[in-house]
């Protein structure tokens, strides 16, 4: 297995949109891609707003290379 993390950061008064976002699009379509095992999200206050680091887990490069 691999995985796959992306790191960004967006203002506080939106990360929820973000968490929405994710949850209500981006996963359910990495779900339709074959070698998608998982994803979850991490994320903490900083100075500059909040962080997200978003962890996928694929069953091989050739899945993550499909996204």
């Amino acid at each position: 297995m691999i995985s796959r993390h992306w790191t960004g950061i967006c203002r506080r008064d939106r990360a929820h949109e973000y968490i929405h976002h994710l949850r209500s699009e981006t996963f359910p379509a990495l779900r339709t891609i074959a070698g998608f095992v998982r994803a979850s999200i991490l994320k903490r206050e900083v100075e500059r707003g909040t962080e997200f680091q978003i962890v996928t887990v694929w069953k091989s490069l050739e899945a993550i290379e499909s996204f």
